[in-house]
């Protein structure tokens, strides 16, 4: 591990039943660098996805953060820590706002729950005020801040994909993990995540993204790491790992298509 080593996958080993999901998985992710995963469906992306973010707890194995394991700590803890995830399915809160949607995130750091609102109604209508401005800010930055007070139900498909970033951003971490963050969208869509994506990465952010569309892989990935059968088998940068005759085999059809 070198000393810009932010996360750190070691020999994660993970059995459904008779299934091996995850073969002795190592890899690693740079401080504030894209790393794109990788592989045919069921290499085993989205299976560690869940076992970095904790929703998982693998046979053997540990997950670094920082240099520390965090292999102890409930999926809730791993946000504190820095660490988190959009799921494939958007769990968005499609009667609330897109505001609101976001600031259920935000940290609480003052104790303003709802006894404190009954004991301390000033104090809580500020910490709800610093809230909201944060969520707006957050908003602002994934291209969505002229939705702020609209209805989720209003948004588009790539919109709501783009909530789900900002209501992962909202949390203050350091390190995002994007489940397929460009699946179904329209082409304009598709540009709008990108464009999102890099910003996040010009704002010092961490990034470990589930990608299949090695157009936007060739444009936002710093390196890759491959996964077939549960196993790395390779990471590297996209120039390599896109060529290899034999990744290629494996999954892209011997054809890789050059980015646009």
């Amino acid at each position: 591990m070198t000393d810009d080593t932010h996360l750190e996958v070691r020999d994660v080993d993970l059995n459904f039943g008779g299934l091996k999901a995850l073969d002795d998985c190592s890899f690693t992710a740079r401080k504030g660098l894209v790393t794109c995963l990788a592989g045919p469906n069921g290499a085993g992306k989205t299976t560690i996805f869940n076992v970095i973010t904790g929703f998982l707890k693998p046979g053997s194995g540990t997950i670094c953060f920082r240099g520390e394991a965090i292999d102890a700590l409930s999926p809730k803890e791993r946000v504190a820590r820095g660490i988190a995830r959009t799921f494939q399915d958007l769990r968005l809160f499609t009667e609330m706002s897109v505001s609101d949607n976001v600031v259920i995130y935000v940290p609480d750091d003052s104790g303003s729950g709802p006894l404190a609102a009954l004991v301390r109604p000033f104090a809580a209508a500020r910490s709800l005020r610093a809230k909201r401005e944060k969520a707006v800010a957050v908003l602002e930055r994934v291209g969505l801040g002229h939705k702020v007070d609209a209805p989720v139900t209003s948004l588009s498909y790539g919109q709501q994909k783009l909530l789900c970033i900002a209501r992962v951003l909202a949390t203050g971490a350091e390190m995002l993990l994007l489940d397929e963050p460009t699946s179904g969208l329209s082409q304009s869509a598709l540009h709008e995540m990108v464009a999102a994506v890099e910003r996040l990465k010009a704002d010092g952010h961490t990034l470990l993204i589930v990608e299949h569309n090695t157009r936007v892989v060739t444009r936002i990935a710093d390196e890759i790491v491959f996964l077939h059968r549960g196993h790395a088998i390779r990471q590297g940068a996209p120039e390599v790992i896109l060529s290899d005759p034999e990744l290629e085999r494996i999954y892209f059809g011997g054809v890789v298509e050059p980015a646009a």
